[in-house]
């Protein structure tokens, strides 16, 4: 029997940088430069990093400050049920890993996940420039 494993994140030797929060953004998932500050990325489009500030607090309200990193092995949420050890990953439009296909902008690897609901977090390399 293979023991169910959580998540992980690896932030030593990682960058993170501070944003302008917008409103209803959620912890582990990918987000973009705004005009006004963190967004949701267009799917398939390159990103600043993952929002790893939590969304319970103040923290990503707006006129705050968020915390986005940007190298490292981060916590990102799935938006497909099938992820997987390998599969690259593109953000979808809400800001969730998706599988990367044929000509879509790379942003990172799933080092660690399976199978599972969508909405698991997963552990996922994030490249330092993504590739197509």
């Amino acid at each position: 029997l293979r023991e169910a494993r959580m998540a992980y994140e690896n932030l030593a030797g990682t960058a993170a940088v501070t944003m302008d929060a917008t409103t209803g953004l959620s912890q582990y998932r990918f987000v973009a430069a705004g005009a006004s500050g963190a967004a949701y990325p267009s799917a398939g489009a390159a990103v600043a990093g993952v929002l790893v500030s939590s969304g319970t607090t103040a923290s990503t309200a707006s006129g705050q400050y968020c915390a986005v990193q940007t190298m490292g092995i981060a916590k990102v949420e799935a938006a497909a049920s099938t992820m997987s050890a390998g599969d690259p990953v593109v953000t979808d439009a809400n800001g969730r890993a998706a599988v990367a296909g044929a000509g879509d902008y790379r942003i990172g690897t799933v080092i660690d996940g399976s199978s599972g609901a969508v909405g698991r977090v997963l552990s996922v390399q994030l490249l330092a420039i993504g590739t197509t």
